[in-house]
């Protein structure tokens, strides 16, 4: 077991110096959690600005309430919308950063393998790259909904 534990110390070593060598890896790694965030924070501010016509289709019944039962129902119609939005990009998050960023992460391993040496990989094109990064991350992306909505069911 101590023998596993140095090789295991001894190999986070070799990353890091990895790392150290060429920082230019850990900012290619970056990209694709950048991208996605981007995209996540647009959908978010896409929909608060929409946020008052999303809430008025949702609780047409409320038309005829008071005010202030009204209001609170729409508070509460639009605090559970931004809560789901909030739950769906924390699940998947990580599954669409990975279908992004797959032909990403391909690239930095094979840069590894090259300058380490004693291994060659044959390099797939873009496009297969590509196919098999989206049948992955819908795989994820499938797993994670169905998985968030099984917890929510659970949780109501």
């Amino acid at each position: 077991m101590l023998r596993e534990l140095r090789a295991g110390a001894g190999a986070f070593i070799r990353g890091l110096r990895t790392w150290a060598r060429t920082p230019r890896l850990m900012l290619v790694g970056a990209i694709p959690a950048l991208l996605v965030g981007l995209v996540v924070m647009a959908g978010f501010v896409l929909v608060a600005t929409r946020l008052p016509g999303i809430v008025d289709v949702l609780t047409p019944f409320a038309e005829d309430w008071g005010d202030p039962a009204r209001t609170l129902a729409r508070v509460g119609a639009g605090a559970a919308v931004l809560v789901a939005l909030v739950l769906v990009a924390v699940s998947t998050f990580t599954a669409l950063t990975l279908a992004v960023g797959d032909p990403f992460y391909e690239r930095i391993w094979l840069s590894v393998e090259r300058d380490l040496g004693g291994f060659t990989p044959a390099e797939a094109g873009f496009w297969s790259s590509l196919r098999g990064a989206v049948a992955t991350g819908l795989h994820l992306l499938g797993k994670s909904l169905l998985l968030g909505a099984l917890l929510f069911l659970v949780g109501l």
